[in-house]
């Protein structure tokens, strides 16, 4: 039975478990990571499915008959593997770039869900059993994903080494859950969950209206991942954030590895597999951990040390390792939920309503209690944005904290940048087929045009 004080448990949620990356063997691999005799949301939820059947497969199959339309007209009007055939290809390249937020758009959205109250057990599933968008947005990537210990460059030009031996060499795939918790519905018009296509027009879409979800929830597609959003309603008086370790514990059972990301953050390499972030951020394979950015040294006006004078980290974007057989991290995420009864915290009742709120009961009490368990991601990897005037740059996650405005901007060029980078990589290695060099011989015969006719004027009457 919940205690009056005590936060009770949150209704989820979440994406099918799909995994059309990786083969039997590599899934399999993982399936004794967790023996937990609970029901998954999906064996909860049996039956409740909101569908969209065939809808990937029609919009493939009439992209691939344009497709094939325009590289028969090109050749037809320019010759096969000519420049004008190649910026045809170039245009629709082109345009399917522009069009995939709108497929991301409607595969996530499926049906929105209405908003539970706060400790409501229904869970419901996001289902679309088509796996044309997996192959479609696979088919785009997978050139770019390296290795999980490959030395990489990130979009800002950043070189990255991976210090050898390499702990997560297996793919995680559906054991690795991207999460987004959430207060408002989002169903409103140009908002994530928005009712249907209609009400949704990516030119209207803002910082503030799931631009950063999108974000996350293109790259679970990408690698793989499960994803699962969690619906919470916080009691009046409570600030939303603190059913977040309540709703982390809730879904701890079914992943080895929770990811945790704010609406204002976004993967800006999205062909980073997330086990290549595991390895360069060194967190221990054997063993349970919670990692979070530790804060800017100093941002006027904001008091970032906790009531020991201890630098604060920023759960806005937490991993969560729960390693096979400890039941640590459980532990740590109970404490933390029920840290405004004061049962074992006195003064953490006075975060209840403001900043820092939950994040203020992790740093002031929570790490001391767990100190084994915490481990803290530089700043500049996973918190502020390449603009921002502090030490947190961002390099493999932005985290627009005071800048919501810059999220949008920031996922288009995190889609946008990778792929124009391997089609112009595309063109240079094609070049012997494309490029015509003959402008020279052109000029050439041109000026001895212009010279015979000017001396022809010269030794006329």
């Amino acid at each position: 039975m919940t205690s009056e004080k005590e936060l009770p448990m949150l209704p989820l949620y979440e994406t099918p478990a799909h995994d059309s990356y990786h083969d039997t063997e590599s899934r399999t691999s993982h399936s004794s990571l967790h023996s937990d005799s609970r029901p998954t949301l999906k064996e909860e939820t049996e039956g409740l499915p909101y569908e969209r059947p065939g809808l990937w497969a029609r919009i493939v199959d009439e992209s691939r008959s344009l497709w094939r339309q325009v590289v028969e007209y090109a050749e037809h009007v320019s010759g096969p593997n000519t420049r004008g055939a190649v910026l045809c290809k170039v245009a629709v390249i082109a345009l399917f770039v522009s069009s995939i937020f709108a497929l991301i758009f409607v595969s996530v959205r499926g049906s929105p869900p209405s908003t539970p109250s706060f400790g409501s057990s229904t869970s419901q599933t996001l289902a679309s059993t088509d796996k044309s968008m997996d192959a479609a947005i696979r088919a785009l990537w997978k050139s770019t994903i390296p290795a999980y210990d490959a030395d990489v460059e990130t979009i800002d030009g950043s070189q990255f080494h991976i210090n050898p031996p390499a702990q997560w060499i297996q793919p995680l795939g559906q054991q690795l859950c991207i999460v987004n918790t959430d207060t408002r519905p989002m169903n409103d018009t140009n908002q994530v969950w928005a009712a249907n296509e209609t009400t949704f027009d990516w030119r209207e879409v803002s910082g503030w209206s799931g631009a950063g979800y999108l974000n996350q929830y293109l790259y679970s597609r990408i690698h793989g991942y499960r994803y699962i959003y969690v619906q919470t309603a916080a009691p009046p008086g409570y600030v939303g954030a603190w059913a977040r370790p309540g709703a982390w514990r809730h879904i701890l059972p079914q992943c080895r590895v929770i990811v945790y990301a704010d609406s204002d953050v976004i993967y800006a390499n999205l062909h980073l597999p997330f086990e290549w972030l595991l390895n360069h951020w060194g967190v221990p394979y054997h063993s349970s951990s919670i990692n979070m950015a530790l804060e800017p040294k100093e941002v006027p006006g904001w008091n970032l040390n906790d009531i020991h004078g201890k630098h604060s980290q920023n759960p806005g974007f937490t991993v969560i390792h729960n390693a096979p057989g400890e039941h640590k991290i459980q532990t740590m995420l109970s404490k933390w939920t029920n840290c405004l009864s004061e049962t074992d915290y006195p003064g953490c009742a006075s975060l209840k309503s403001d900043w820092p709120a939950e994040m203020g009961g992790f740093n002031n009490y929570i790490r001391y209690d767990f100190p084994e368990l915490v481990r803290t991601i530089p700043c500049t990897e996973a918190l502020g944005w390449p603009e921002w005037d502090m030490e947190c740059k961002g390099l493999f996650l932005r985290h627009y904290t005071l800048r919501k405005d810059l999220v949008k901007p920031g996922m288009e060029e995190a889609i946008a940048r990778p792929l124009m980078t391997a089609l112009q990589k595309d063109m240079v290695r094609q070049k012997s087929k494309l490029f015509d060099d003959e402008t020279g011989e052109m000029w050439v015969g041109l000026a001895k045009e212009n010279d015979s006719a000017e001396e022809e004027g010269e030794s006329g009457p």
